[in-house]
């Protein structure tokens, strides 16, 4: 009786276990029922939605943090075409990402952005480039045309999403001319508006060599930090969206100057209307 019993228990402990370890499994990495659903749905979704096209489920995972699925949707024969579908644990579909990844063309203005970022980096991580930074890359604005100036932060110069063309080749060149935009930190024990003008020209001259164009610059000269406790003086030279237009010799040095000085005022009225 006492043998039976313990056998009993034994085999409910080992199924304690097993239940254990498939909703840890479950909980981390889904379960084989719910990945069924899902690709049913999304292969229906697909057909469907968008009958005649090459489209292909590349893969589908599942989203522990939201505890539900999502499937990666491509086609082989359009780079820029590729988008999620996310769905829920009995595979009802919630969300289909195609309208503004494909056909608003936010898949385009990311390989842009990716590619400029890269040619740059060339740049800014060569072991020719003079200057010591914190912080150095470019970027691409382009933003949905109602968001561009009026305000929004956004800079009028940005390149309108809804002008590219899904799959489009680009010169860098030209699209960094217009809508490029180069962020930048240098560190210097000299802190002047003059240093800035200077190393800000020195920039555009090393980017002009390498046939990278840009619209704006965000750039900031700061002291270097402290080796011993990291701390840094707060003296800076910043400028934001200083036009690659203003920056020539003659007069450089007022524009900075009047630039930093604008920067300054606005950050002091935005710190007043938040009560800082």
């Amino acid at each position: 009786m006492k043998k039976r019993i313990l056998k009993a228990l034994a085999f409910i402990a080992a199924l304690a276990i097993i239940s254990g370890v498939i909703f840890f499994s479950c909980s981390f990495m889904g379960n084989p029922v719910s990945y069924l659903l899902t690709r049913r749905t999304a292969k229906d979704h697909i057909s469907k939605t968008y009958p005649g096209t090459d489209l292909v489920i590349e893969v589908i995972n599942y989203d522990f943090k939201t505890g539900g699925y999502y499937a990666r949707v491509k086609s082989p024969s359009s780079p820029d075409t590729h988008f999620s579908l996310s769905f829920d644990l009995l595979g009802n579909l919630r969300y289909d990402s195609y309208e503004y990844d494909v056909a608003q063309k936010g898949n385009t203005a990311r390989r842009l952005d990716a590619e400029y970022r890269r040619i740059t980096d060339a740049v800014f991580q060569s072991p020719l480039f003079p200057y010591d930074t914190d912080m150095d890359y470019g970027m691409l604005m382009i933003y949905p045309k109602n968001e561009i100036g009026s305000g929004s932060g956004i800079p009028a110069y940005a390149m309108p999403l809804e002008e590219l063309v899904l799959d489009g080749i680009y010169d860098m060149r030209s699209i960094g001319e217009r809508a490029g935009s180069l962020v930048i930190y240098v560190n210097s024990d000299t802190v002047t508006a003059e240093k800035a003008a200077e190393i800000m020209l020195g920039i555009k001259d090393i980017f002009s060599e390498a046939g990278i164009g840009f619209a704006a610059m965000d750039f900031t000269l700061q002291h270097p930090k402290d080796p011993i406790d990291s701390s840094r003086s707060e003296e800076v030279i910043s400028v934001i969206d200083f036009p690659f237009s203003d920056i020539y010799e003659e007069g450089m040095v007022q524009r900075v100057k009047d630039a930093h000085e604008a920067l300054m005022s606005y950050y002091a009225e935005m710190d007043s209307k938040n009560g800082k």
